[in-house]
């Protein structure tokens, strides 16, 4: 459950992202940049294109054999347990794409699945703080102009839209 609910999030992200994109900018330059960004953050990246992939492969067709695996290090001598996909039985499924392909078959029998969830949420945080920032900019006359609306309402209403002074938080 929780694999589908992150695979469906993923492919969620991507849906909104892309309808925004068309919402705020369809023919701009900011439509074009963000998919020259898409291009350069996912197009080429193993893992991305995986996750994209195995949305595909768990809501169309099964969910993938998923095994637990322990490890103890001498050293420490504590017990890892780690979730593991089987790359095998992945493999037989014949519609990845050559990237997500590409790095499926240079992945170990056992795919660490919390290692391949961290470095795609890595990558989509890296992405969107960079898209956020695009998007504000894009909309920066829009925003000033709502930011200048809601003063002259709350004038008329004789209220103060002004932020507040936050109070310094001491540390403990």
């Amino acid at each position: 459950r929780k694999l589908h609910n992150f695979v469906a999030a993923a492919g969620t992200l991507i849906d909104h992202t892309r309808r925004f994109v068309t919402a705020v900018g369809k023919n701009t330059d900011f439509e074009t940049e963000h998919a020259a960004a898409i291009r350069v953050s996912f197009g080429d990246h193993g893992v991305s294109q995986f996750i994209r992939k195995l949305r595909n492969y768990v809501v169309h067709r099964d969910l993938p054999l998923i095994t637990q695996q322990f490890h103890r290090t001498n050293a420490s001598k504590k017990i890892r347990m780690a979730t593991a996909l089987s790359r095998d039985s992945l493999l037989e499924w014949k519609d990845w794409g050559s990237v997500a392909n590409a790095w499926l078959q240079a992945q170990p029998t056992h795919i660490d699945l919390d290692r391949v969830a961290r470095e795609y949420t890595t990558n989509v945080r890296s992405f969107h703080e960079t898209f956020a920032k695009r998007a504000t900019a894009f909309l920066a006359t829009d925003l000033e102009f709502l930011k200048r609306g809601d003063e002259a309402i709350a004038l008329a209403r004789g209220t103060d839209v002004r932020p507040r002074p936050q109070p310094e938080r001491s540390e403990p």
